[in-house]
């Protein structure tokens, strides 16, 4: 039996090949009669293509294929709902030629080479029709504001999923009574306002791949992503194909933190190479890949807490706007986690709290580390400071009065999964190992190390703050993992193990993590085991290596092939194989609005949330807060 694997460090199965420079990412593979692609981009954040005219391209040096939304059998993709065209411009899609913003793609020329690709974008002759554009989500939900996408068709997949009036989603909360609780005579009322900036991921690797036509007919595209079998879905939707003609690989990936959970070059690189029967590599510069990928959401947010004289809070009413972008994206998911945090883990009798997701004419927003509770976060942790501040009470003793009890439910209905158990203990810890100290029940906080020679842009201080985010997903939906495993040799042992995964690496070390489960599980040595590629060829869909999920989704599967494939061994099959699905246990969905108290009508149109609430008549001050980046060097 080998000894304890699991929490050991050890070398990453990627690390040598990376450090030596050898280790093959998308954009690093070429095939022969390989071609290239670029793509033409609108330039404009709202227009309507009236014609695109492909001639010229079409006969310049080196031009194989030029490709518009004329080609597509569905013009239309994304992770939630299909509101983004993959080429903009005429076609049967409703609403296709329409541009939302300035990185929508309007052709693809396949080329030779780069530089020719390159060369014949500027010979595409394509007229636009300039529409007003919206760059602020704030308007764009003002009565009269131009309406950036149709109506949501039918019943909506996502409840939260909205398409009027320029939202794209709504989450809302309802608890106790928060328009009495502010009118308590003893209660401390905090007011603000906050702007939380949109953020790039600016992982190192560009978006890059590879499309070719394999040996079985497929289309298989090397790429990277966090997804694999839902890049896949999306691929065959677009192109009209069964999922099992379209074949993804992960190989070597350079960084995701989000930003590859939706497709970039993967639908155009296969409708290109399903066109052209060739090999088709594009590669993003560093501007495309700014420009025209989406990033973390900006939001707008008003907040209004009250809290008795000794620091328990008695209200919590929160709006918030974020900016969607041009499309959904996963707007919906992420400002669903925005609404979970933005209370904070603590136990607050009433709460009110509304987040919309708008449209605008903005590069779309959608998955960053964190996915909503950053920002959720941000904002309740500001209140509670803030609440400190004016009770004169220190921000550990505030916290520590007001965290959620074991067991009770949060503002949505549901306890957090341990109960809350470890929050208590988590802020006190922290605040010890920080410097706090605690003499009969009060916290003092420690002083500031402030240097004499520290320039003036140097601010020197102490600072707490208490968060929580999911693991997983969420809000009704079942988790699951599949794994299979192989066992090789002749003897009582065996002598090698193979692992199947759908799980990318995207720098956070799941394959070496996969590796070591797998090893211990068995009882083999790490080196006697094999962590297949990342291929759609040859492994079930792992889900998405997203939501700090894989760790916990992809162990517990591997325990499970890992006891049926044992069992086959045991019984004598040489080799032995199992596949093993793993459940997690149900999340629930929100609870339905009649438990929400009091049961009032919730408003389905803009009045929800705009015009913003109007300055909540108290004596109390109205500050402004921004959270921006600043330029200057700080620590």
């Amino acid at each position: 039996m080998a000894t304890r694997i699991v929490g050991k460090s050890l070398t990453r199965l990627d690390a040598a090949d990376k450090v030596r420079g050898v280790a093959m990412y998308p954009g690093d593979f070429v095939r022969e009669n390989m071609a290239w692609m670029k793509l033409k981009y609108a330039g404009l954040p709202h227009a309507r293509i009236l014609k695109v005219d492909t001639g010229r391209a079409l006969s310049a040096e080196g031009v194989i294929a030029v490709l518009t939304s004329k080609d597509l059998a569905q013009n239309e993709y994304g992770l939630q709902y299909p509101d983004q065209p993959v080429l903009c411009g005429p076609c049967d899609k409703e609403g296709a030629d329409e541009v939302r913003f300035m990185g929508d793609a309007v052709a693809a020329v396949v080329a030779e080479s780069e530089e020719q690709a390159e060369a014949a974008l500027d010979l595409l002759d394509i007229e636009l029709e300039e529409l007003p554009a919206i760059s602020d989500p704030r308007e764009a939900l003002k009565e009269g504001a131009l309406r950036l996408h149709p109506d949501y068709p039918g019943t909506p997949i996502h409840p939260e999923l909205i398409f009027e009036d320029n939202v794209a989603s709504r989450h809302r909360v309802r608890l106790g009574d928060v328009d009495e609780a502010f009118k308590d005579p003893e209660a401390v009322i905090i007011e603000a306002e906050y702007e939380i900036p949109d953020q790039e991921h600016a992982y190192l690797q560009p978006e890059a791949g590879l499309a070719y036509m394999d040996d079985e007919g497929r289309v298989c595209i090397v790429v990277g992503g966090q997804w694999a079998h839902e890049d896949q879905h999306q691929v065959a939707h677009s192109l009209g194909l069964p999922p099992e003609k379209v074949r993804i690989i992960y190989p070597t990936i350079g960084g995701a933190f989000g930003g590859r959970e939706d497709e970039s070059v993967q639908i155009v690189l296969a409708l290109a190479a399903q066109k052209t029967g060739r090999p088709v590599k594009l590669v993003y510069t560093r501007e495309e890949s700014i420009r025209v990928t989406y990033r973390r959401h900006r939001v707008y947010a008003r907040a209004r807490w009250a809290a008795k004289p000794d620091g328990t809070l008695l209200a919590a009413e929160n709006h918030v706007v974020a900016d969607a972008g041009a499309y959904v994206y996963t707007t919906n998911k992420v400002l669903g986690n925005l609404l979970l945090t933005c209370n904070g883990p603590y136990s607050i009798p009433n709460v009110k709290s509304d987040v919309l997701g708008v449209y605008t004419n903005n590069t779309p927003k959608g998955a960053f580390r964190g996915f909503g509770a950053p920002q959720g976060n941000f904002i309740a942790e500001n209140q509670m400071n803030k609440l400190a501040e004016k009770l004169g009470m220190d921000p550990v003793a505030i916290r520590e009065i007001n965290l959620v009890k074991p067991g009770e439910p949060m503002p949505w209905g549901k306890p957090l999964t341990d109960d809350g158990r470890g929050l208590g203990e988590c802020l006190r810890k922290a605040a010890v190992a920080m410097g706090w100290t605690e003499e009969n029940g009060q916290w003092t906080a420690p002083i500031p190390d402030v240097r004499p020679d520290d320039p003036p842009y140097i601010k020197r201080g102490f600072g707490i703050a208490v968060g929580h985010k999911n693991v997983g997903f969420s809000f009704g939906y079942q988790d699951n993992c599949w794994v299979a495993m192989e066992l090789e040799g002749a003897g009582d042992k065996p002598e090698r193990a193979r692992v199947y995964a759908a799980s990318s690496e995207v720098g956070q070390g799941t394959r070496t993590v996969i590796r070591q489960m797998a090893a211990e599980a068995l009882g083999l040595e790490v080196e006697e085991v094999e962590v297949e590629p990342m291929d759609t060829a040859i492994t079930e869909s792992s889900g998405s290596c997203s939501a700090s999920r894989m760790t916990f989704m992809v162990g517990n599967a591997i325990r499970g092939a890992a006891d049926a494939v044992q069992a086959q061994w045991d019984a004598g099959q040489r080799p032995a194989r199992a596949e093993y699905k793993y459940l997690s246990p149900k999340t629930t969905k929100r609870p339905p609005r009649s438990i929400w108290k009091p049961a009032t009508a919730i408003p389905t149109s803009r009045t929800a949330m705009w015009p913003w609430p109007p300055k909540w008549k108290s004596t109390r001050s109205w500050a402004w807060y921004a959270f921006r980046a600043s330029s200057a060097p700080t620590t």
